[in-house]
C-alpha cells in the first residue's frame, strides 16, 4: 500500500516537474533585472511621490525620440484621446484608422463623439495603406493615424504627403513602434504628433502607460494645460499594480509561463465578483458602447511608473533586437510555399527595431507546431479590431471593408523579441527542426 502511495507521488511529481522544465515563451517578459531593493524604492515613491521624476522620464523619453515634448499617461489611449479633445474631434468628424488595430483606439475615437473610418493595411509592412486612406478621405475627415504595426514603419512619407494635401491633423500611431526609422528617421516625427503605448506587451514596459510626442510647440501648450488638470489613479490601484511588475517578475519568463495566464484569469474572476480589489490593466476602454471605467479617463502616469520608465529606456538595447530580427530571418527560408516574409524585412528604407517578429504561414500542421512553444493566442492581429467582445459591427466595421488586414489575420504567426539570447537559443533550434 505504502509502495503503492509512493510511486503515485513520485508519478505525480515528475508530471509536475516536467511541466516546470518545458519552454513556453509569451509576449510579455518580466522586470528581472529588478532588485528587491528597486522594488522597494517603487513602493516608496508610491506613498512619498516624487514630482521631478515625470519630468525626468518625460524629457529622456523625448531625446530618444527628437527634439519635441512628450507628456506621460495611464495608457496609449488616454494620450490619443487627449489629442483629440485638443484638436476639437466630435460630433459629424471622421477619423481615419486602420482596421488592423486595437478596439482601445477605436473606442477614444467613438468616445470623442466622432466616426472612425477604418482603412486597409499594406500587406508588404502591415502598416496603414496610402493607397487606401485616399479612396476613405472625405469632407469631414478630421484626423489621419498612420499605424506602425509591430516595430515596422508604414510609408509614412507617403502619408504625411496625403495629409498636408489635404490639410488633414496627422498623428502617428507608434504604440508598437519605438526607434525605428524610416529613410533615416525616427518614427513618431513625421506626424503633428504621435502616441507611444507602454504597456507590458510594448517595446518599453511599465505595465500600463503610454507617451504623447510632438514637435509643435503650440500644440504641447494646449496639450499642457489639459494634462495639468488630469488626475492620478487611485493608491490601491498603484498598490496593485506594484504587485503585478512582482508576479510578472516571477512569472513572466519560459520556464513559469504557464501558470502565468491562469493567475490572470484568476485575478479577473476575483475582481468580477468583488472577492477582491485586483484592478491594474485599464481593461474597460475596448468596447464600443460602455465607457464608465472604474479609474479616471484620461489620467496622468503614475510617478513610481515614471520611475520604471526610466530604467526601461536606461536597459533598452537596438543592437540586441536587431541581431534577434538577423537570426530570424538567417532560420527561416527565404522562398517557401508555406511561409511568407513581408517584404519590408528586405528593404533598405526601413530600418526596424522589431517589437515581434512577423510573418505569414499557410500551413496548419507548422502553425500548430509553433503554438507548442510559442503562446499564439497573444498573436497580433488574428482579427479586425482586436481585444473587444463586442461585435464588429458595433464598432461601424463592415467585414470586406479591409480585405488585406481580413486575408492577413487569418495566418499571421508573431515571433518574440524580448527574451535574452540564451533563451532565444531555444527558439531558434525549435524553429529549426520545424523546417
Amino acid at each position: 500500500m505504502k509502495k503503492n502511495l509512493s510511486s503515485k507521488i513520485f508519478f505525480i511529481f515528475n508530471i509536475f516537474s516536467s511541466f516546470f522544465k518545458k519552454h513556453f515563451f509569451g509576449f510579455v517578459v518580466g522586470h528581472r533585472y529588478l532588485s528587491k531593493n528597486d522594488i522597494n524604492q517603487l513602493k516608496k515613491i508610491i506613498y512619498e511621490p516624487d514630482v521631478d521624476l515625470r519630468n525626468a522620464y518625460q524629457t529622456k523619453f523625448s531625446m530618444e525620440i527628437g527634439k519635441g515634448k512628450s507628456l506621460s499617461f495611464a495608457s496609449g489611449r488616454m494620450a490619443f484621446y487627449s489629442l483629440l479633445k485638443v484638436y476639437n474631434v466630435g460630433e459629424e468628424d471622421e477619423v481615419i484608422i486602420t482596421g488592423f488595430t486595437c478596439s482601445v483606439m477605436v473606442n477614444a475615437i467613438i468616445r470623442i463623439g466622432a466616426k472612425p473610418i477604418f482603412v486597409d493595411i499594406d500587406p508588404n509592412n502591415f502598416g496603414t495603406s496610402p493607397e487606401d486612406i485616399l479612396t476613405k478621405i472625405t469632407k469631414k475627415t478630421k484626423i489621419i493615424v498612420a499605424q506602425h504595426s509591430f516595430g515596422i514603419p508604414c510609408r509614412i512619407d507617403e502619408i504625411q504627403a496625403i495629409s498636408k494635401a489635404h490639410n488633414i491633423k496627422l498623428i502617428e500611431d507608434c504604440a508598437l513602434a519605438f526607434k525605428s526609422k524610416y529613410k533615416g528617421i525616427i518614427l513618431g516625427n513625421f506626424g503633428d504628433s504621435a502616441i507611444f503605448s507602454t504597456d507590458h506587451s510594448k517595446p518599453l514596459n511599465t505595465i500600463i502607460g503610454g507617451m504623447l510626442y510632438t514637435k509643435d510647440m503650440s500644440l504641447f501648450t494646449e496639450l499642457l494645460k489639459e494634462y495639468n488638470l488630469l488626475p492620478n489613479l487611485s493608491l490601491l490601484h498603484q498598490k496593485n499594480i506594484l504587485k503585478q511588475i512582482i508576479i510578472e517578475r516571477t512569472l513572466c519568463k519560459p520556464r513559469l509561463y504557464k501558470f502565468y495566464k491562469p493567475f490572470l484569469i484568476l485575478l479577473t474572476v476575483l475582481e468580477k465578483f468583488n472577492i477582491k480589489k485586483t484592478q491594474t490593466f485599464l481593461s474597460n476602454d475596448g468596447s464600443a458602447k460602455i465607457f464608465n471605467s472604474k479609474y479616471p479617463y484620461p489620467a496622468k502616469l503614475p510617478l513610481f511608473l515614471c520611475s520604471l520608465g526610466l530604467k526601461e529606456l536606461e536597459k533598452f538595447d537596438i543592437e540586441e533586437k536587431k541581431t534577434i530580427l538577423k537570426e530570424y530571418l538567417e532560420i527561416l527560408p527565404i522562398r517557401n510555399s508555406c511561409i511568407l516574409i513581408p517584404d519590408c524585412y528586405k528593404l533598405k528604407d526601413y530600418e526596424i527595431v522589431p517589437l515581434r517578429f512577423v510573418f505569414l504561414v499557410n500551413n496548419d500542421q507548422i502553425t500548430h507546431k509553433i503554438s507548442k512553444f510559442i503562446d499564439s493566442s497573444w498573436y497580433w492581429f488574428k482579427s479586425p479590431i482586436i481585444s473587444t467582445s463586442d461585435n464588429l459591427k458595433e464598432f461601424d466595421y463592415k467585414l470586406g471593408s479591409c480585405p488585406n488586414s481580413e486575408r492577413i489575420s487569418l495566418n499571421i504567426v508573431n515571433f518574440p523579441v524580448v527574451f535574452n539570447e540564451k533563451e532565444n537559443k531555444i527558439i531558434y533550434n525549435k524553429i529549426k527542426s520545424l523546417i
